[in-house]
């Protein structure tokens, strides 16, 4: 973990010059290869390389992954020094590759050679408990937390309910332009003229005890009301959710 992470992106590349960036080339391997050069893998020895979009790799390349994954060993793109390397490989897909391997797109032992552990990120429409929180994390990144407090309870409802197809890139990019342009629009998310300009009637206090309470009631509901796990979610000690969780009177029946 201490070591070098090595990033490709297996969809930004055609075959050749993935192959080329992945195991390297001997000088002359082809037009253009003027000196060898050390492939990712081979930069990635001891350490560990991340393989984006894995499901866009040709099935040439595949098979080479494999035989990395199983035997340690590769061979640069045109020459026949074969080169040993031990490496951790993180591999990203947005596709459903077991539905790939059914069509015949991706290999099947490939497959099951890097699904040792899996990670699925749900949409986020189906995580809507992290909306606020990611909006909320968008703003600190952009030196603009106190924006938070003035978001409207009806642009918070908007955020909430709308299905997110773009996931968390339009969920940064619609943050983005309300920063700039202090007015949210998205396909199928929209806020008026008048609901922009309408000014808040809360105070900043009213507006971040409701954002809190609101947040805890999630946290809970998340954690099925589980309050050591709700502290730790939230980040706060376990006394101060207590006293939360009192002050603005919640409980299981809502």
């Amino acid at each position: 973990k201490d070591q070098s992470f090595i990033k490709v992106n297996c969809a930004a590349l055609p075959e050749t010059l993935l192959e080329s960036e992945l195991f390297g080339h001997e000088k002359g391997a082809f037009t253009g290869a003027i000196a060898r050069k050390q492939g990712r893998f081979q930069l990635a020895h001891n350490s560990s390389i991340f393989l984006d979009e894995v499901a866009e790799m040709a099935p040439t390349t595949q098979a080479k992954i494999l035989r990395i994954l199983q035997e340690h060993k590769f061979e640069r793109v045109g020459g026949n020094q074969t080169i040993e390397v031990d490496v951790r490989v993180i591999a990203a897909t947005n596709k459903d590759l077991a539905e790939l391997v059914q069509k015949g797109k991706f290999r099947e032992d490939l497959f099951y050679r890097i699904q040792v552990i899996e990670i699925t990120l749900p949409a986020l429409r189906e995580r809507r408990e992290d909306i606020l929180l990611l909006v909320e994390h968008i703003l600190a990144r952009h030196n603009a937390e106190e924006k938070m407090a003035g978001l409207p309870e009806k642009l918070r409802e908007m955020l909430y309910h709308h299905n997110w197809p773009g996931n968390v890139r339009e969920l940064t990019n619609t943050i983005q332009r309300y920063l700039a342009t202090d007015f949210v629009t998205s396909p199928g998310l929209g806020q008026s003229e008048s609901e922009k300009s309408e000014p808040s009637t809360a105070g900043l206090h009213d507006a971040v005890e409701s954002l809190e309470r609101k947040m805890i009631e999630q946290a809970l509901q998340q954690t099925q009301w589980h309050r050591g796990a709700t502290a730790r979610l939230l980040k706060i000690p376990r006394r101060s959710l207590q006293r939360k969780i009192q002050k603005y009177d919640l409980g299981p029946s809502g």
